[in-house]
């Protein structure tokens, strides 16, 4: 009874979203990064640059984080995707397939 409880917890539905698909997750990280990074070295920004140039600039380093995160979310999705495909193929061509699963093509 208390199974059914565990698996509907709001942590493992998130452990189990974040298993299928970590692109989110890797987003996250780089906007923790950012906001870090442009806070840490906000101190130590030359006395000549604006504070609107230096938020412009942040912005730019943060949307090249996110085209790098979605980038590398397409890549994992297509490597995932040709996992599969493969599978599906490598039995036919070792030839683990019985010969009535084999659909025989007439000659028109």
């Amino acid at each position: 009874m208390s199974d059914i409880f565990e698996e509907n917890k709001p942590r493992n539905r998130l452990l189990d979203k974040i298993k299928k698909d970590p692109t989110p997750v890797i987003g996250l990280a780089g906007l923790v990064g950012v906001v870090g990074y442009s806070l840490f070295h906000y101190r130590k920004k030359s006395s000549d640059m604006k504070p609107s140039v230096y938020v412009i600039q942040t912005r730019v380093f943060g949307q090249g984080m996110v085209v790098g995160a979605v980038t590398l979310g397409l890549l994992y999705h297509m490597y995932q995707t040709y996992k599969e495909k493969k599978s599906e193929i490598v039995p036919a061509v070792i030839g683990i397939v019985e010969p009535s699963d084999v659909i025989k093509v007439k000659k028109a």
